[in-house]
């Protein structure tokens, strides 16, 4: 008898919930008493947040996952992986391959264009479309759905094994941003097939944001507003040049327009939108009944924020600002907050990482006036505000 055996199952379990995937599927590998004790820990682990890519070896599998009893009950989230096969050979996250890697790359030369015209069939033929579909159909517990390159190692190492090689994610050939374009409008298609109700649909790309002309182009009267169900929507862009010339702000003003129930949106650019161009947006921006709103890495003047946060007063009730620079009056975070206290009716806010002119001037705060029914006149609240503004 092992020592794992000698444990108590619940100690056992509980301590199971604090290894990495590897480690439970190694584990789960000791015997079949350790197997059983663990079983449900592995199912929440392994299952909850799952990740496709757009070959037909990954659809078939999450198609699999679906149907299973044991295991789509476990599905909580699902990542649609921008992570591709380019279209020249060599344009891969590892730029400076060794000699090694390199002639490995040569040798699977036949398995790379496989899996290349594979992946152009399932974009172009639709079948990408239905597999999604057809998965979130049969995912009860799915209330999240990203388009995004995060990716845990154990995945990454699985999706080399498959592809002979780690796939990319950048986007400096024009055949990957029309892929990544293709990507997102399959992902929508498919939440709207599928007829499901989320909770989240994030799109973002960690290290270069994903581009605005990437967003689809499709107007909420040819879809008849298919995401009146969506609350809550996150997106991390990144404004790339020919954004600047193709009417970028009416381009992502559109695509939300996608979403008529709003109720909190995040939304984050990589790399951060300069003062002029946070203007367009601010202007433009309208969103009815929204109550939460998370804007992050932005340049703005005092003016274009709080014109944007007035026209939602009605509504809006919390709002977090993340590595915001305002300018435009001699104190201006002073000027913002006694805004917040006097014009508005929010319960909370939070500033991580705030600065005005490059001097940081609030770092980790956070205002709580309590449960979204108390009004913003609190007591606490105010109190809050107050010192802090006296304080800037």
């Amino acid at each position: 008898m092992s020592l794992l055996d000698r444990l108590p199952g619940e100690v056992l379990a509980e301590a199971a919930g604090f290894f990495d995937t590897e480690t439970l599927l190694n584990l789960r590998l000791v015997n079949k008493s350790i197997s059983a004790t663990i079983h449900y820990t592995f199912l929440r682990r392994f299952f909850r947040y799952r990740n496709v890519f757009i070959s037909t070896e990954s659809l078939e599998n999450l198609r699999q996952v679906s149907l299973s009893e044991t295991y789509r009950a476990s599905v909580t989230s699902l990542t649609v992986c921008i992570h591709h096969v380019p279209e020249a050979e060599y344009d891969f996250e590892l730029e400076d391959m060794s000699s090694e890697a390199r002639s490995m790359a040569v040798s699977n030369h036949p398995q790379y264009t496989m899996l290349l015209r594979d992946q152009k069939w399932l974009m172009e033929s639709g079948q990408a479309t239905a597999c999604l579909a057809l998965a979130l159909k049969n995912l009860p517990n799915c209330t999240a759905v990203e388009v995004s390159d995060q990716l845990d190692d154990f995945d990454r190492n699985f999706q080399k094994s498959q592809a002979g090689r780690l796939l990319t994610t950048r986007m400096k050939l024009p055949a990957s941003i029309d892929f990544v374009k293709q990507l997102v409008s399959t992902a929508l298609a498919a939440i709207n097939a599928s007829g499901c109700t989320l909770e989240t649909f994030f799109i973002g790309h960690v290290d270069e944001g994903i581009g605005i002309q990437q967003l689809p182009r499709l107007s909420s009267g040819m879809l008849g507003h298919p995401f009146s169900n969506l609350p809550s929507l996150c997106l991390l862009l990144g404004l790339k040049f020919g954004d600047i010339e193709d009417g970028w702000e009416t381009c992502l003003l559109d695509f939300l327009k996608l979403f008529p129930s709003l109720k909190d949106l995040d939304l984050a650019f990589q790399p951060r939108l300069t003062r002029a161009q946070f203007s367009s947006i601010a202007q433009g921006l309208r969103i009815e009944g929204i109550v939460i709103l998370h804007l992050g890495c932005v340049d703005c003047h005092y003016d274009d924020l709080s014109a944007l946060i007035k026209r939602h007063r009605d509504t809006l009730r919390r709002i977090t600002l993340d590595a915001v620079d305002l300018t435009g009056y001699k104190k201006p975070w002073q000027r913002f907050l006694q805004f917040i206290r006097d014009e508005t009716l929010m319960d909370s806010m939070e500033f991580i990482y705030c600065m005005s002119d490059d001097h940081d001037v609030c770092f980790g705060t956070h205002f709580e006036a309590g449960q979204m029914s108390i009004p913003a006149d609190d007591h606490q609240f105010r109190a809050e505000l107050e010192a802090v503004i006296r304080a800037l």
